[in-house]
């Protein structure tokens, strides 16, 4: 059976099926599931992120954590926390960055979030530092590191948790699905529901809301451990700051491809509503842009201090890769931050 197949002999089973379940078998479903099956990342894959378009990506978040460990008093053992870490590209710049500092590489107790067994070993096989845990869920991770301050990272990983879609229409909010249409295709329709645990905005007939019930759940858990036993974190991905609408996506080979044609073989994703998220961090948390926190962190004088000693070639590729980063037209405004801080004195 095909991942399409599974999903249609659910629609005739239940007649109508949530955009968020849809998206979980698509991604998720451990037969059939993008993540599960493929390597979605790199340059001949569907889709780039910014550690595979740079490695000074890495280097700068992992300035940031050098940052609040020491505002955090250098503890002799801190958790360090990544959740989706792709192929491994983002931790490996971080540790090869963070061998410099000895104190601070060896207080590390390094934990990945990984669902996908394939990736996983991808992961293992990349990351040269032998003392790494693997979790399928965060919330396991969180138990593993219980006591325990912590770093926590997460690149481009809420953009690709299930998104349930509400429709206003003139009778009020309505979910949309996926159903089977006359002539038997995938196609997306309207229930009218009776919800009033969903935080709906004001809103005109046929605007669409995005709700992302597993992404409050985890930044919840987060947060939980972080105000018991300090730390922080450190949100990056593309999404928005106010507003709503649809913007559920799917793409293969770097081309936007219809959401219902072919799942199981496309990455499949939506914008992370950012507002929602900081509401839930609450104060003690900044937004900004990619560009800005890139900024604000030292990518300029990281620039400089590689090509000190680039030839040209290399000099041409580091301002490309620093164009990629920090470009209002390629990932600098696009790409939001949310940085959390919690010290359990403050």
């Amino acid at each position: 059976m095909s991942c399409e197949g599974h999903i249609r002999g659910l629609i005739q089973e239940k007649t109508f099926i949530t955009i968020a379940e849809f998206m979980m078998i698509a991604l998720y479903h451990p037969e059939f599931g993008y993540y599960m099956t493929r390597q979605p990342l790199g340059a001949d894959a569907d889709f780039i992120t910014a550690p595979e378009a740079s490695a000074m990506f890495g280097e700068i978040i992992c300035f940031w954590a050098i940052e609040r460990y020491h505002r955090l008093y250098r503890p002799q053992k801190i958790a360090l926390v990544e959740l989706g870490p792709g192929r491994g590209a983002l931790m490996t710049d971080f540790l090869r960055t963070a061998r410099l500092l000895p104190d601070f590489f060896n207080a590390l107790d390094i934990h990945l979030v990984e669902i996908s067994p394939k990736m996983q070993e991808v992961q293992r096989h990349v990351i040269s530092c032998p003392e790494i845990c693997w979790h399928s869920d965060a919330e396991e991770a969180m138990q593993a590191i219980k006591g325990l301050p912590a770093l926590m990272i997460a690149n481009e990983f809420f953009d690709a948790l299930p998104v349930r879609q509400f429709q206003k229409t003139l009778a009020g909010w309505a979910e949309r699905g996926v159903v089977l249409s006359q002539d038997d295709r995938l196609t997306f329709e309207c229930k009218s529901i009776d919800e009033n645990d969903i935080p709906f905005p004001p809103a005109r007939p046929n605007d669409i809301f995005e709700y992302r019930p597993a992404a409050q759940r985890i930044l919840e858990n987060m947060i939980r451990h972080l105000s018991r036993d300090s730390g922080a974190a450190l949100i990056v991905d593309y999404g928005y700051l106010d507003g709503y609408g649809d913007t559920l996506q799917a793409v293969s080979g770097q081309r936007c491809v219809p959401v219902l044609q072919n799942p199981g073989a496309v990455d499949i994703t939506a914008h992370v509503d950012f507002k929602a998220l900081q509401n839930i961090a609450g104060e003690k948390s900044t937004l900004t842009t990619q560009a800005e926190f890139l900024i604000r962190h030292g990518i300029v004088k990281l620039v400089q201090a590689h090509t000190r000693k680039a030839s040209e070639a290399q000099k041409d590729q580091l301002a490309l890769e620093f164009h990629k980063l920090i470009s209002s037209q390629e990932m600098g405004i696009l790409f939001k931050v949310l940085e959390i801080e919690k010290r359990h004195h403050d």
